[in-house]
């Protein structure tokens, strides 16, 4: 298997989570050459184009028609300002034997509406991302969201802590997300992370509740003294 190990697998397919932070909401003053002295205020935000479902691979059905060059993989003529000739479509890379295709059909790919603004301090979370609900219902499991923040520094090796709040939204298919067991195990899990020293800005956590294994999201701030 070393000496001739298996081919590449491309994954194309990412997911971001996004939010507007705090203090963006203030009038900002631009300090760029080109447009120094400006005043910007951010007044609404939005996730926009997140799609409610995935193609499970490369959806390129019908592009040759629309686009006659799509599989071509001859260099663009090279432009006027910079010289550049690249492949736009395809890898660019002159020792990638069998190209691959960039441009793919997506599921909002003809939707040309604009999704609604909302309010610039609000943070974007599940209902832009929510077209796994689907899967989640398919495997009859518990997706736990839980944000806190703690008032002290915390060190890897410092198990000393105060917590300050905890922030919980359960996106439940089976369970009212008022559930007080269900929190008080949440509190209880997230106290014993933290102080079993597995912690990171992004700690992903895997544990069972409910109705078989869940995914634990813990989003914590780290405060000095």
């Amino acid at each position: 298997a070393a000496k001739n190990p298996a081919t590449d697998i491309y994954v194309e397919r990412g997911l971001a989570k996004v939010t507007l932070g705090t203090g963006t909401t203030t009038e900002k003053t631009v300090t760029s050459d080109t447009y120094q002295g400006d005043k910007v205020t951010i007044s609404k935000w939005a996730l926009d184009v997140t799609n409610k479902k995935a193609y499970p691979i490369h959806n390129v059905d019908g592009l040759n028609e629309d686009y006659t060059e799509i599989w071509n993989n001859n260099a663009t003529t090279s432009s006027s300002i910079n010289g550049a000739n690249t492949q736009r479509f395809v890898d660019n890379n002159t020792a990638t034997l069998a190209k691959r295709v960039y441009w793919g059909i997506d599921p909002n790919y003809n939707d040309n509406s604009l999704c609604t603004l909302g309010e610039a301090g609000k943070t974007a979370r599940e209902k832009e991302f929510n077209y796994v609900t689907a899967n989640i219902c398919l495997l009859g499991i518990l997706l736990v969201l839980v944000e806190m923040s703690i008032t002290n520094y915390i060190d890897i090796f410092n198990v000393s802590f105060n917590l300050l709040t905890i922030y919980i939204t359960i996106i439940s298919l089976y369970l009212d997300e008022t559930d007080a067991s269900i929190i008080g195990a949440i509190i209880g899990l997230v106290k014993d992370i933290v102080v079993g020293g597995i912690f990171g800005v992004n700690a992903l956590i895997l544990f069972t509740i409910g109705y078989g294994i869940s995914f634990l999201k813990i989003k914590y701030i780290k405060k000095a003294i």
